[in-house]
C-alpha cells in the first residue's frame, strides 16, 4: 500500500487538506463568524432583542449575564491578559509568516479566519472591561452590546468578502505570492 492510505490518508482524504475550495474550511468559516456574532460579551442576540422589545425579565437577565460575562472576561485579563497576548501574538506570527513565505493554503485561510476573529475577540473584551469598570446597565447596556454586534457583524462581512476574494484569486492562479 502507497502513502495516503490507512486510517491517517483515509480521514485527510475525507476532509481534505485545502482550503479555499474545500466545504470544511467554508463550514468552520461560517459557524465561526455565527458565533463570533450572535454572542456578545456572553449575551446572545435573540435575549437582547427579547429585552429590548419586552423589558422586565428578559432585560434583568442581560444585565445580570453580561456582568457575570463582563467580570469574567476582565478577570482573565487582569491575571493572565499579557501571557494570552503574547502567546496569541507568537501563533499568529507563525501562521502568518507561513501563509506569506511558503504560500501554505491552510496558513492563509486559518489567516483569513484567526485575525479578524482576534480583532473581534479584543473588542468585545475592551467592551466587557467598560462594562465591568463602569457598572453599565440597563439601556445604556442594551445599546452597547447592539452597537458592538453591529460591529462585529462588519467585520465579519469584511472579513468573509476578502476571504472569498482571495480564494477565488487563489484557486484561478491570479495570486502572485
Amino acid at each position: 500500500m502507497g502513502s495516503g492510505t490507512g486510517l491517517p490518508g483515509s480521514f485527510l482524504a475525507l476532509i481534505g487538506t485545502g482550503t479555499f475550495d474545500n466545504v470544511w474550511y467554508w463550514g468552520v468559516t461560517i459557524l465561526a463568524w455565527s458565533a463570533a456574532c450572535h454572542w456578545t460579551v456572553g449575551v446572545p442576540h435573540d435575549l437582547l432583542m427579547r429585552a429590548d422589545h419586552r423589558g422586565g425579565a428578559a432585560a434583568r437577565q442581560v444585565d445580570q449575564l453580561a456582568a457575570i460575562h463582563a467580570a469574567r472576561q476582565a478577570a482573565a485579563v487582569r491575571v493572565a491578559g499579557p501571557y494570552l497576548l503574547a502567546v496569541a501574538a507568537f501563533a499568529l506570527s507563525v501562521v502568518v509568516t507561513l501563509a506569506v513565505h511558503p504560500g501554505l493554503e491552510l496558513a492563509q485561510g486559518v489567516s483569513f479566519l484567526a485575525l479578524p476573529l482576534l480583532l473581534v475577540k479584543v473588542l468585545n473584551v475592551r467592551l466587557a472591561i467598560a462594562i465591568e469598570a463602569q457598572a453599565i446597565r440597563g439601556e445604556a447596556l442594551r445599546r452597547g452590546l447592539a452597537r458592538r454586534r453591529f460591529y462585529n457583524q462588519l467585520i465579519a462581512l469584511l472579513a468573509i468578502t476578502a476571504t472569498a476574494l482571495f480564494g477565488a484569486a487563489f484557486l484561478f492562479g491570479l495570486r502572485r505570492w
